[in-house]
């Protein structure tokens, strides 16, 4: 940048020279360095950058992986979401608004950003879902929020977020929501005990009726790659393990002391949390570890107990001589399933509501496999049965170890054509902006937050659609827009008067 501005200062200087335009030459130059100034110092807390797909972009690049997308007259067929794309920017900046235009075949659209690559973490949101699209409920909007209704009986958003429905009817898009948990069947109270493998990190949730809480954890080291392995946990209370919640109990246990990849599992040790009768109600539990981690067991008070968006099946080879099949049960709408190893190719079945839905063959290790729920069973209970376990399991909602420990910890989201009246569903509540329609092409737009993203890595966006769909979508144009706080009077004042002399 700085030899193409020197550049053109030479060529300004002769062109001024020669035809003495001095008011030419501070024009050209002050454009140019208000340009510059724009784009790599962003004083007024904004800069954007457009891509017609059908022509080329300095700024934004992609989509990536190349196998992912097919070029086409008006821009990219996604064929195999999600695909990405790096914005070239130097700053970093709070908030992006990310905006595309569209031809799909596909209910629901996701777009988000890339936070970490390792651990990897990303922001995901929905750009567009047909089924909000064409829901005619009755609806209320506040401050990008809407809410439909079955049957009218909130006044306002704010009536409904201060005194919300039951968990179990209402659905959410982007939306968080604080629901009134229903009372969970209450058997004698006993220890319960999961002999599974999970590896790596899990986010899990619990509910107390007056049981003291109390999880015990029976993990293994296998030191298969280089590196510390420490496990922590952290419990919070029912708003969650974030700013807003309270941590109560925490807990660690420092690597095996074998740090080198050598192969060699450590001996089983325990980790365990425990309070003595804390407040009725749910808990969130965060099991912090690497992959080189396994569960080997769970032993726990709590009847229920249920595991958020993914399970790791781990592998039980040289741990046990022999791996009985497993029952997992989720309410998941759609699943993203593979095994890592080739001796782990199997066959899982489906079954909800008694009888037998669907298979998966998992016929190639390291190929991830979809499979969608029908709209009749979807957001309701399932069974899932692995022969051979092995394997990584990806949904939108939660799974169980058995049917009597599930419960709903939060309202599930709206991620496929859920049956709302056979879910007994009165409510959806949703961030969400509606698209553009202009001809065959939709446009629409989500906001991000970009604070937290790892300074290390590119800008990463992505577009996807949820597990379980199959169909793909087209892309026109996407538009990038980056803010952060600008250079207002107020805070150039503010600068100056730090830098007073005292």
């Amino acid at each position: 940048m700085r030899e193409v501005f020197s550049r053109l200062f030479k060529i300004v200087r002769k062109v001024t020279t020669v035809t003495n335009l001095p008011i030419l030459f501070v024009g050209i130059y002050g454009v140019f360095f208000i340009s510059l100034l724009y784009h790599n110092v962003s004083p007024f807390g904004i800069w954007g950058a457009s891509y017609d797909l059908t022509g080329q972009s300095r700024l934004l690049q992609g989509p990536t992986p190349e196998s992912r997308a097919v070029k086409s007259k008006d821009g990219y067929r996604v064929i195999e979401p999600p695909v990405y794309f790096y914005v070239q920017n130097p700053k970093k900046f709070d908030q992006a608004v990310l905006t595309a235009k569209f031809r799909t075949d596909a209910p629901i659209i996701e777009a988000g950003v890339v936070k970490r690559q390792d651990p990897w973490a990303v922001e995901r949101h929905t750009l567009y879902n047909k089924y909000l699209e064409e829901l005619t409920w009755p609806r209320i909007e506040k401050d990008g929020f809407i809410l439909w209704q079955r049957k009218p009986e909130y006044k306002s958003v704010e009536e409904f977020l201060k005194n919300p429905p039951a968990v179990e009817k209402v659905t959410v898009v982007d939306a968080s929501l604080n629901v009134e948990l229903t009372n969970q069947p209450i058997n004698e109270l006993t220890n319960h005990a999961y002999n599974v493998s999970l590896r790596g990190a899990q986010d899990i949730y619990v509910f107390t009726q007056g049981e003291d809480l109390d999880l015990r954890f029976f993990v293994q080291d296998m030191n298969r790659h280089d590196g510390a392995d420490p496990v922590t946990i952290s419990a919070c209370d029912p708003t969650g393990c974030d700013a807003d919640g309270l941590l109560f109990v925490h807990a660690d246990l420092p690597d095996d002391g074998d740090e080198w990849g050598s192969q060699k599992s450590s001996a089983v040790r325990e980790i365990a949390i425990t309070s003595p009768r804390p407040e009725h109600g749910m808990y969130h539990i965060r099991f912090n570890a690497d992959e080189d981690v396994f569960i080997r067991r769970i032993e726990t008070r709590q009847q229920h107990m249920v595991f958020k968006n993914q399970l790791y099946l781990g592998d039980e080879v040289g741990y046990r001589a022999s791996v009985a099949p497993l029952r997992v049960w989720s309410n998941g709408q759609g699943f993203a399933i593979r095994t890592p190893h080739p001796e782990s190719i199997q066959t899982v079945a489906f079954r909800g509501n008694g009888k037998a839905l669907t298979s998966v063959s998992i016929d190639e290790h390291n190929h991830q496999y979809e499979i969608s729920i029908p709209q009749e069973v979807a957001g309701g209970l399932i069974e899932m049965v692995s022969p051979k376990r092995d394997l990584s399991i990806n949904t939108d909602g939660f799974f169980s170890f058995t049917k009597e420990s599930f419960f709903l910890p939060e309202p599930i989201p709206y991620a496929s054509d859920l049956d709302l009246d056979a879910r007994g569903i009165n409510y959806v509540f949703a961030r969400y902006s509606f698209s553009r329609v202009r001809g065959s092409w939709n446009t629409a737009r989500v906001k991000l937050n970009t604070y937290d993203v790892d300074p290390i890595s590119p800008l990463t966006f992505f577009f996807g659609i949820p597990h379980g769909q199959k169909t793909g979508f087209e892309l026109g144009n996407i538009a990038v827009s980056l803010r952060k706080p600008g250079l207002t009077p107020r805070r150039i004042f503010d600068i100056l008067y730090q830098l007073r002399p005292r």
